[in-house]
């Protein structure tokens, strides 16, 4: 057991999120990305992936900040052979996606494939999470005892520590 102290003000890392598009795609398939509440749902339009990439990242993009205010703080642009990422606009605010793909009826996808990778983690002075938020360098283990005083850099993320 040790004694853990916040400090907060660690660099601020911007979360980048691949998504690819792939498997046999049919041009009425449907390709869906959830962030937050809110549900984008774009048909491919195409069987080659790197366009069905390029046409929800287009779809992304042109969102509503008002009425997709989940999205807004968010950057798509496709990338090589149906890579798609997704970019933090601001440095250090993560963000969680989920994915699904259907049929055009809403039936269970078949063969197309719609999977993602965090290819870099969201870290910054508000996030427990960040080992150099913390006195020694290390994010609090069960055993630690955590001391939060006269901080003026608050915990704004990576809070639920459940597990």
């Amino acid at each position: 057991m040790s004694n853990v102290i916040w400090k907060g003000g660690a660099a601020a890392v911007a979360q980048v999120t691949t998504c690819t598009v792939g498997g046999t795609i049919e041009t009425d398939d449907i390709f869906k990305i959830t962030i937050g509440t809110k549900t984008l749902s774009v048909t491919a339009g195409s069987t080659v992936a790197a366009t069905v990439a390029t046409t929800i990242a287009a779809a992304f993009n042109a969102l509503s900040a008002t009425e997709y205010p989940e999205f807004a703080e968010i950057t798509a642009l496709a990338t090589a052979g149906g890579a798609l990422t997704l970019t933090a606009d601001t440095a250090g605010v993560p963000f969680t996606v989920t994915l699904a793909t259907t049929e055009a009826g809403g039936g269970a996808a078949d063969a197309q494939t719609w999977g993602q990778t965090a290819t870099t983690a969201s870290a910054g002075p508000n996030d427990w999470s960040t080992a150099g938020n913390w006195s020694g360098g290390a994010v609090p283990v069960n055993s630690d005892d955590v001391y939060l005083e006269d901080s003026a850099i608050g915990i704004y993320y990576g809070l639920d520590q459940s597990a």
